[in-house]
Order: structure tokens, then C-alpha cells, then sequence
């Protein structure tokens, strides 16, 4: 798996997700996620793409959820979008959209956000 900094604006940054997602053991203090996105990457809105993902397993669906928590906690928000169909049946049948924020691609991610703005 290997996540990748597409665009940043204006505190929005867009990464990009390629491979097969699953949590594998890394370095110690190592986070994949300050790693791409800086010390302060949860308190920021995301907008992860995974069209380039290959597939998705228990470990990463579990890896997804606790970066959802983390997201969640520091006042940022991360959402997935672009899920090739394989994906989309996994997380639809896992039930997933009603825990994250997955929307059909990048437009309907920063409409999601539009509709959050006050």
C-alpha cells in the first residue's frame, strides 16, 4: 500500500491510495498517515482516492476505521472516494458507509464537504 500527496488547498489535502490496503507492521512510531500528511495531518480534511487500490482486507478495513477515529478526534475528516467496484462491495457489505465518510468520487467528496460548511 502505498499513500501518496496528490494537491493540497487551502487546508484540503488530497491523497492518493495504490495497492492492496492493509495494516502491516511498520517501524516503530512510524504512523502512514503523519508520514504523508505532517504532524498535524489529522487535524486536516482529507479526501482520500482509491481508484488506484487493489484490494482491501480485514486489516485495512480496521486501519481505515481507527484513521477515521483519529480524523475524527482532531478535528479533521477524512473521506474516501473513487472505490473500484470490488472495494465498493466490500464496504457496502461490511456496512462500512454508515461508519466513514464514502462518497462516488472526488466532486461528491467536496460537495459532502460544501454541505458541511455552515
Amino acid at each position: 500500500m502505498k499513500l501518496t500527496v496528490a494537491g493540497r488547498e487551502n487546508g484540503l489535502i488530497r491523497l492518493d491510495c495504490s495497492g492492496v490496503i492493509t495494516a502491516f507492521p511498520a517501524p516503530e512510531g512510524l504512523d502512514m498517515w503523519q508520514v504523508a500528511l505532517g504532524p498535524d495531518g489529522y487535524a486536516r480534511t482529507v479526501l482520500l482516492d482509491l481508484s488506484k487500490a487493489d484490494y482491501l482486507d480485514s486489516n485495512g478495513v480496521s486501519w481505515l476505521i481507527i484513521a477515521h477515529k483519529h480524523f475524527v478526534a482532531a478535528g479533521g475528516r477524512l473521506i474516501l472516494h473513487s472505490l473500484p467496484r470490488r472495494l465498493q462491495d466490500t464496504v457496502d457489505l461490511l456496512r462500512l458507509p454508515s461508519i466513514l465518510d464514502i462518497v462516488a468520487d472526488e466532486t461528491a467528496a467536496r460537495g459532502l464537504l460544501r454541505k458541511a460548511s455552515p
